[in-house]
């Protein structure tokens, strides 16, 4: 599984133009060795769905978009009443705040899974056993850009445990979510700005002012 995805929304350069894809195919960047073959979904299909890291309604310019957003790279087994619900509502608000950013302005977006202690498994078509998140991130960041440069930024991220039903966001900082996983996000932001940004909690509401 992809430990985290990251991409840009605005406006002016990602508008909703192209249909959504449902040809479920291996990435053909990576080997498939390195991925879960789910041409039919978990083997506890009733349990467990091919949850987007990168939602299809994220890439809708073009066809093309669209279909890498199925890549078996950009899934993760999903919980069915997390997937279509708190899930599902985190991602929608993401994609208002990004069809809403324009000029110049542009949100970029970090999304992923946490493997916490205990985490469960389940297993793809071929029976090869892949492990379950305890938990999803988001983490977004708003750049405005004045000359070619960054100027100024917001930022805020959302922590979801991963549960059927009762699962609610919690709203952090990106430098939470950074100590959580390790990882650095946001590094090519100028740190003038972009620590800042990290340790401000917001709600997606937030974002439309």
């Amino acid at each position: 599984a992809a430990l985290w995805v990251a991409f840009a929304m605005n406006a002016d350069a990602y508008p909703w133009l192209g249909d959504r894809s449902d040809k479920w195919v291996y990435d053909p960047a990576l080997e498939e060795s390195w991925q879960p073959d789910l041409t039919s979904a978990y083997a506890e299909s009733s349990t467990y769905s091919r949850g987007h890291q990168v939602a299809s309604n994220d890439r809708r310019t073009t066809l093309h978009q669209t279909r890498q957003t199925t890549y078996f790279s950009n899934m993760t087994p999903q919980l069915s009443g997390f997937n279509g619900g708190v899930w599902s509502s985190l991602e929608g608000d993401i994609q208002n705040i990004g069809s809403a950013t324009s000029g110049n302005d542009t949100l970029y977006v970090v999304t992923g899974p946490i493997f916490g202690s205990g985490y469960g498994t389940t297993k793809d078509k071929s029976g090869t056993v892949c492990a379950v998140p305890t938990q999803y991130f988001k983490c977004i960041m708003k750049v405005h850009f004045s000359g070619g440069k960054a100027v100024s930024a917001v930022g805020a991220a959302y922590l979801l445990d991963h549960e059927n039903s009762g699962a609610e966001r919690q709203n952090v900082k990106i430098s939470y979510i950074e100590q959580l996983t390790g990882f650095t996000f946001f590094s090519n932001i100028p740190e003038s700005i972009g620590t800042a940004a990290k340790n401000e909690v917001h709600p997606t509401s937030y974002f439309s002012h």
